[in-house]
């Protein structure tokens, strides 16, 4: 199990108070911060990467 990364752990405390929109996650994450993290607009939450494409999986015309 992989260890939760600073700006996960500071989104999850930002919405610990109630449900709220990006940008309001990315005012609190920069308080709650100091300043030291500040997240871009778009999707601040990683996504895990889609699994590679094997040469069996290709649709063949």
């Amino acid at each position: 199990m992989r260890q939760m990364q600073e700006p996960t752990f500071l989104i999850l405390t930002a919405l610990a108070a109630g449900p709220q929109h990006g940008y309001g996650v990315i005012a609190d994450v920069a308080e709650i911060s100091g300043g030291r993290v500040v997240l871009r607009a778009g999707n601040p939450v990683r996504r895990p990467r889609p699994p590679a494409r094997r040469r069996s999986d290709r649709v063949r015309p």
